[in-house]
């Protein structure tokens, strides 16, 4: 059985060009704590382009996870100040929509940065390649069918 879960659509202008607006699809995740409880849930960037999600440490400090390697992550600048320490784990989470509706527990491979200063991120791996994503900015719909 699947669910389908509402997806916001945040569009802005950007600070150092206004003529550029930025769209991006946000949801809302909580993620499993070392108690067995759900933290509070975040609204995270639906990220299409990241292969695994990425969690800032203020949020999955708490967390129960598995560390499978410690590794430094680059994105389209490949110097060494842009360079980001992080731990390749395994995380559970849910997702769920400003209606209330939950998906299951889903296992997710994660970055779990080792700094707060980065954005909440869900990518591909458990979470995305699970789901079908469907979004119309033109419409003003989004949603994740999983």
């Amino acid at each position: 059985m699947s669910i389908r879960l509402a997806l916001r659509i945040d569009e802005h202008s950007d600070p150092d060009d206004p003529t550029l607006v930025i769209t991006r699809l946000l949801g809302w995740v909580s993620f499993l704590t070392v108690d067995g409880e759900l933290t509070d849930p975040e609204l995270a960037i639906v990220d299409t382009g990241a292969p695994l999600s990425l969690i800032p440490q203020d949020i999955w400090q708490g967390c129960r996870y598995l560390r499978m390697r410690d590794d430094v992550i680059r994105g389209v600048v490949p110097k060494p100040n842009c360079e980001l320490a992080v731990i390749d784990g395994v995380v559970a989470c849910i997702l769920q929509d400003d209606a209330g509706q939950m998906s299951e527990l889903l296992t997710i491979r994660a970055h779990l940065a080792r700094s707060k200063d980065v954005p909440l991120l869900l990518g591909f791996s458990g979470l995305l390649d699970r789901a079908d994503v469907s979004f119309s900015v033109n419409r003003s719909k989004a949603y994740l069918e999983i």
